[in-house]
């Protein structure tokens, strides 16, 4: 479990752990497509967003004052890429969160997998708390006192050689397509801008123009092009279709990334 790990020394994990944790985690993937099928094939749904009170109209007597205004500051002043539920968050404290008014909730969204470890874990505040007093930022122009440690155990933990650290996702996403560019023009002698990335159908990993040129879904790439040349999707897990693009133009393809997004 996570809050076991949380509990560790860096100089204890080994990537023997990772070994145990990836195995357990394959060991429950039967279940978990198990509950796939029954959702698609014995028609479970869950509640949506328009199973919610709506917030226009007479909002107040939907929701609390507290919590519609919260949601009306966001209508008139936010973008609208995103279609909320009407339920307005306040604190967390591990699996559970509490709204404006005092209600709690399960988080089983655990924000699509960022707070896997429960909200406001108190090795990570505490960490935080102490850091934030010591020094902010540097930049990559210094160097600092932590970097060096985390290579280190992030290497370790995980049997690699080194690490490109980046802040969110999607980055690391653009950055392994970055590498894999120019490893096939300086390595594999790929003539320049001929790279080729193929990328697995149904696949989400991001917002950026790179992640939206990967995608096949209308609602996630319409109205964004041109797009990043060099891109191909293939349907995921079929093998037949993967063997016939790298025997047709397997010497520009550079990386074959199967990212899929539950």
């Amino acid at each position: 479990p996570l809050n076991d790990w949380l509990k560790t020394s860096p100089g204890s994990i080994t990537t023997n752990n990772f070994v145990r944790v990836e195995n357990r985690m394959l060991a429950i993937r039967p279940a978990l497509k198990k509950i796939e099928h029954l959702v698609s094939r014995n028609k479970i749904y869950f509640r949506s967003a328009s199973s919610f009170p709506a917030i226009d109209g007479d909002c107040e007597t939907a929701i609390s004052s507290v919590a519609s205004h919260c949601i009306s500051l966001e209508k008139k002043y936010g973008a609208h890429n995103y279609a909320p539920l009407p339920v307005v968050l306040k604190r967390g404290e591990g699996t559970r969160v509490w709204d404006v008014d005092g209600k709690s909730y399960y988080d089983f969204l655990s924000a699509y997998s960022a707070v896997n470890q429960g909200h406001c874990h108190p090795k990570i505040v505490n960490a935080l708390m102490e850091q934030a007093t010591k020094l902010t930022l540097t930049s990559r122009a210094f160097h600092n006192d932590c970097l060096g440690e985390y290579e280190m155990f992030i290497t370790a933990y995980f049997g690699y050689d080194r690490v490109l650290p980046m802040n969110t996702g999607v980055e690391g996403g653009e950055t392994a397509i970055k590498l894999a560019r120019r490893w096939g023009y300086e390595v594999k002698g790929i003539p320049h801008n001929h790279a080729r990335v193929l990328f697995a159908g149904g696949n989400f990993w991001g917002r950026t123009l790179a992640a939206v040129s990967s995608s096949d879904d209308p609602s996630a790439y319409g109205g964004f092009g041109p797009y990043m040349p060099g891109f191909s999707n293939i349907p995921y897990g079929d093998k037949r279709i993967l063997e016939e693009e790298l025997e047709k133009d397997g010497a520009n393809v550079v990386s074959d990334v199967f990212f899929l997004f539950y």
